[in-house]
């Protein structure tokens, strides 16, 4: 069986993994293990808030640092009544990269997207303009997207695993170290804490239960998303 793998947050609360897989790492990103997801839209004449975004066509951002977009927008279409994600937009395409999801809403092409905060940050930094030009109506609170996972048994030694759950600091030491900073192609770890599930497991919660409550037509209370406001 598979021995380590990184798997999303969402995944590891959806299929209740703790007790084969053992969360030990998370990827350090200069903003932090944990990073908000924004929605965006053109400062002139785009979208004010969610609810001016429907029938239009919106671009959902998931890669392997950005891959909770859909259920945070998911989750506020509920929260605010407005009904599921097919049946809002016009149109909600997925796209893997970043500069797909925000390149066409600058352009005027889309009406709006979702990203995670770095990376349009990213994308500001490489053309100014697109900073100027889109602001986010909607921000989330920061989620863990993925964590390093290593199984709970199955080693051929103790020896092995023993390699594998070295210190970060020392992980480049160590021939599993490198062969894991090679395989995920990151630079540097840092030790999983239990409470950096929190915020995914509450976004969870709250996605859960208004869509069951949605499917059967009870409008149930609201919970808490996200911030709903733009940042600057």
């Amino acid at each position: 069986g598979v021995l380590l793998a990184t798997i999303d947050c969402w995944d590891y609360l959806s299929f209740d993994l703790a007790a084969v897989m053992e969360p030990l790492f998370v990827y350090s990103e200069p903003t932090g293990p944990l990073e908000p997801y924004v929605l965006l839209t053109p400062r002139d004449k785009g979208a004010r808030a969610l609810s001016e975004l429907r029938g239009q066509d919106i671009l959902v951002l998931e890669s392997a640092n950005a891959n909770l977009s859909r259920q945070w927008l998911e989750t506020m279409l509920l929260e605010q009544n407005l009904g599921t994600l097919p049946k809002f937009f016009k149109k909600a395409e997925v796209v893997t990269k970043p500069s797909a999801a925000v390149l066409p809403v600058f352009f005027g092409q889309r009406a709006a997207c979702v990203v995670d905060r770095s990376a349009f940050q990213l994308m500001s930094e490489l053309n100014p303009q697109v900073g100027r030009r889109l602001h986010a109506i909607a921000t989330s609170k920061p989620y863990l997207d993925t964590i390093l996972c290593l199984r709970r048994d199955g080693w051929q030694s103790e020896q092995e695993r023993k390699d594998l759950i070295a210190s970060p600091e020392e992980l480049h030491l160590t021939p599993g170290g490198q062969q894991i900073l090679n395989i995920f192609k990151v630079s540097k770890l840092e030790p999983f804490k239990a409470e950096q599930l929190e915020t995914v497991r509450e976004l969870k919660v709250t996605h859960d239960r208004l869509t069951r409550a949605a499917q059967t037509g009870v409008n149930a209370s609201q919970g808490p998303s996200g911030q709903g406001k733009g940042v600057p």
